[in-house]
């Protein structure tokens, strides 16, 4: 690790000779190789020309270019935005024996209130441009911000650059002096540069898109085959089996007759596996159709069905009123029926089951709703909540409650194809939560 205060060191100043050593807050050495000033949009550009060339001048490969590039011009922009300025540093750091290429981006705005919230994704720029603070870092090696309201920010990214590449002071010299008196230095050459890098993103994902293609009709006829011919033999069985159960019943002893319905248990548990196989499949490649979804109506629908399918237990549900979104209402409703029958489900050995569905905001404006539904029931181990959402996965033996495995599974994969995420926190014999959030369409998420 760099040490903290490479963080908010002063590597380079206006005046600084590029090239030229100093001694680090580690007591190591840099070189300074070259700075700009970002006052206007052009700028930015010229930011992200100048990244690709340091790295090809370090000797980076194309994609750590475009990488740095970046992230150099996502902090840029912030800086322009934020800041309405600001300056970026290139410097060349020796650290415990290794060189590493630091970049710093100051300026004197209004600092990162919520610094936390920014790099853990909570929150997110109103601008909804690029990748942002958090996304420049997971471009880099290394990202170190120092901020504080009122007295602006610095953002030092590093990247480590390969061993056997070890770049003197005069080798330094040598880039900054290249560097300082590149022709390249030109907003229009870096626009032209990332039309060209679009137009062939565009060309892979038309390929890719050509290939998902051919994978889907692969996965259609997939299903056609496990719906009809798999599902065929399982029919003969089951219809074989009442046969004989019918017409030679009377043949057979008690424990023949146990075994022709275990029998008919077995095939009527596969059937219903290939049904939720296929519910999966189909929930995959789906087309989504965005609307406003009343989830309240969805979750009370589903509790009445709930009702009907389980009379004769005591369930009392407490649903929350006016909670909408905007999703596929076709979907949700599979989702909310899955949560609100496996609460149905686990809850069967209490006198009163108690359900809720509703939602909770987080503490900053920019926080969407939480979506949860709770219930009484017998809970579960949360260190075993991963597994919940796979396929087939139980925690708890199928004698004791019924169910295939494929119902969270499914919530899951509703939940994700509305780039949102689920969760569930429980204590054995507490109950437990489901939690679920779903992006808002356009918000860049």
């Amino acid at each position: 690790m760099l040490p903290d205060g490479l963080a908010v060191a002063s590597p380079v100043s206006a005046g600084a000779g590029a090239g030229s050593p100093a001694a680090s807050p580690a007591g190591d050495e840099y070189y300074a190789l070259t700075w700009l000033d970002v006052r206007y949009d052009t700028d930015v550009l010229l930011a992200r020309s100048v990244a690709r060339q340091v790295g090809g001048e370090l000797g980076l490969d194309s994609g750590d270019q475009t990488r740095i590039a970046t992230a150099v011009s996502e902090i840029a922009r912030n800086a322009l935005m934020y800041a309405h300025g600001g300056r970026v540093e290139f410097v060349v750091e020796e650290e415990h024996g290794a060189q590493w290429l630091a970049i710093y981006v100051r300026d004197d705005g209004p600092g990162i209130a919520d610094l936390d919230g920014i790099l853990s994704g909570r929150l997110r720029s109103k601008t909804g441009y690029g990748v942002g603070l958090a996304g420049a870092g997971r471009l880099m090696d290394a990202l170190y911000v120092d901020t504080a309201p009122g007295r602006g920010t610095v953002v030092r990214l590093g990247k480590r650059l390969p061993e056997g590449t070890r770049r003197s002071r005069a080798a330094c010299a040598t880039i900054a002096a290249r560097l300082g008196g590149s022709a390249a230095r030109n907003p229009l050459e870096e626009l032209t540069r990332q039309n060209r890098e679009l137009m062939s993103a565009l060309d892979d994902l038309a390929a890719k898109s050509a290939q998902l293609t051919v994978a889907n009709g692969e996965l259609e006829a997939f299903a056609y085959t496990v719906s009809h011919d798999l599902r065929a033999p399982l029919r003969s069985i089951d219809s074989f089996s009442q046969a004989l159960a019918e017409d030679y019943g009377g043949r057979l002893d008690e424990a023949g007759l146990d075994y022709i319905q275990r029998v008919r248990v077995a095939v009527a548990r596969m059937d219903r596996l290939i049904e939720g196989i296929l519910a999966l499949s189909r929930i995959t490649r789906a087309t989504l159709r965005y609307e406003r979804v009343d989830l309240s109506a969805l979750a009370r629908s589903a509790a009445r069905s709930a009702a009907e399918r389980y009379a004769g237990r005591v369930l009392e549900f407490n649903i929350q009123d006016g909670l909408t979104v905007m999703g596929d209402t076709t979907l949700l409703g599979i989702a909310l029926d899955n949560l609100i029958d496996n609460a149905c489900k686990y809850t069967a050995r209490q006198p009163v089951a108690h359900i809720a569905f509703g939602a909770r905001r987080g503490p900053a404006p920019q926080d969407g709703e939480t979506f949860f539904v709770r219930d009484n029931g017998v809970g579960f181990d949360s260190r075993k909540a991963d597994r919940l959402f796979q396929a087939f996965e139980r925690l708890h033996p199928a004698d004791e409650f019924e169910g295939t495995g494929i119902g969270l599974a499914t919530v899951q994969r509703i939940v994700q194809r509305h780039e949102g995420r689920i969760w569930a926190e429980a204590r054995p014999g507490r109950g437990a939560t489901f939690y679920l959030t779903l992006a808002r369409p356009g918000d860049g998420s």
